[in-house]
Formats: C-alpha cells, structure tokens, sequence
C-alpha cells in the first residue's frame, strides 16, 4: 500500500518488541511505508539488532532475506541518515559496528553522512566515547567507504593509533584494507617500533601492501632475533615473508647467537623451510 498505509504505523511500532524473528517484515513495513522520523529510526535500529541472527548485511544492506534488499533499495536515502546517527550515537556497540558495516557496504550513496564521519575521525580521543580500538578504527574505515577520494584522511587519523599495543594489530588490518602510497608512508615510518610485537605486525603488514618493499620488513625483523621473548613469533614472520633474504637472517641470527632459546626456533624455522 505504501504511504497511503501511514495510519497503521503506531500499530506497527508496537508490535517491534515482540518476537524479531517471526516478525522482521514489521520494521520492514515502517521504513517502506514511511512513519515519523523517530519509527523510522527505531525500525532501522530493531533491523540492526536481528542482523546477527539473521544471516547478515548485503548490498543494500538490509538483507534479512535475500529478496529484501530489491524491497528496500528505493528507500536506500531515507536508511543512511539513520545508519549515520545510530553509528554515532547508539548506545549499544553491536548496533554501532553493524550500522558502521552497512554505511560502508552503500558506499559513495552515503557521502552525504561524510562530513559527520569526518568530525568523529578527526576526534579520535573521544570519539563515541568508547576507548575500544576496534570503534576508532571502524569510523576511519567507514569514512574512507564512503568518500574513497579521501581515502588519505582515514589513514592518517589512524596513523597516531599504530602508537597503541592494544590497536596496532587491528589498525595494520585497516591499513592492508585501504592500501595506497598513505598506508605504505604510515607502516614504514612505524617499521623501527621499538616493541618486538609491533614491530612484528608493521612488517608483515608492509609486505603485504606494498611486496616491493619485502627486503625493508625483513631487515626490520632481522634484529628481533636475538630477543628471546620474541624469536618464534619473529621466526613465524619470516618464514611468511619467505624468500632467500628470510633465509639469510635466519641463518646469520643462527651462526652468531649461542643463546639456546634462540638457536632452537631458529633451528626449527630453517628445518622446516628446507
């Protein structure tokens, strides 16, 4: 029926909390029909919720069932703004990543929300005053989605958080991601971290984005060796890197360091490569 159905959205609305599952065509229904701003934002939110169950986000992200997502394109510009805000400013972290997800899948057809990205990513300290890594890093990666032009911006707002233990691994993942002659510049100037499990990441990382510049990561790591803390996860390293080079730091740390426990998983890594 559409909007000529308006009148029968209160009624919908209450019907949100009932059982999701049986009744995921109810948010549907609000959103297609079209209600007032805030039951649209409340069945976006109630969609959000059952995604996890219910088999995930697709092109037009709302894909509880396969067909849905054909049902829901039209109404893809009055389902952004709402994704923005509940990514935002919703106070359950579930919701945000999944409406985080869902702006990234719509791609440039969110650009409009950018500039509310952009103040969130350029305020990493307290952005969505969550101190997890992981919502920091997501809001770079989404903005970077949706205006990919500005791709240079999400990664030097992630660039401060390679500093931190606890977010270096995930933000080497985002830079794999977003690639590009930034995310190289960012990596090797983090390549001499001083910490071995850091450092460890950045190489790898480097190798990946940018494989020229292999022989960089693994002089890099070479040194670690010797840390007996560190040698296996280095050892690991190297041999995914692979190659002569890998080899040659592998052998040379072997026939100079006498310290058993670093021999042996050198010992092992070198067996293993042949």
């Amino acid at each position: 029926i559409g909007p000529d159905a308006r009148a029968a959205v209160p009624s919908l609305v209450s019907l949100l909390n009932l059982d999701w599952y049986r009744l995921a065509s109810v948010p549907m229904a609000i959103v297609r029909i079209g209600g007032e701003p805030a039951q649209e934002r409340l069945a976006v939110r109630r969609l959000l919720l059952m995604e996890e169950s219910l088999g995930g986000w697709d092109a037009y992200p709302i894909d509880i069932w396969r067909w849905e997502k054909v049902l829901m394109r039209p109404f893809a510009d009055r389902i952004i703004p709402y994704l923005a805000e509940l990514f935002l400013t919703d106070s359950d972290q579930g919701v945000r990543s999944r409406a985080g997800e869902a702006l990234a899948r719509y791609g440039s057809q969110a650009a409009n929300v950018a500039p509310a990205l952009a103040a969130a990513m350029n305020d990493l300290a307290t952005a969505l005053n969550d101190p997890n890594p992981w919502v920091h890093i997501q809001i770079a990666q989404t903005f970077a989605a949706v205006v990919p032009g500005r791709k240079g911006e999400a990664v030097a707002a992630l660039a401060p958080l390679l500093l931190s233990p606890a977010a270096t691994e995930f933000v080497c993942n985002a830079l794999r991601q977003l690639g590009g002659s930034e995310a190289i510049a960012v990596l090797v100037a983090a390549l001499n971290d001083p910490t071995p499990w850091e450092r460890i990441s950045v190489a790898l990382a480097l190798a990946e984005v940018e494989p020229g510049r292999k022989s960089e990561a693994i002089a890099a790591l070479a040194p670690l060796l010797s840390n007996s803390e560190a040698t296996q996860r280095v050892c690991d390293a190297l041999r995914q890197l692979g190659g002569s080079e890998a080899m040659a730091a592998l052998e040379a740390a072997f026939l100079n360091d006498p310290t058993p426990k670093v021999r042996i998983p050198i010992a092992l890594a070198l067996t293993a490569e042949e």
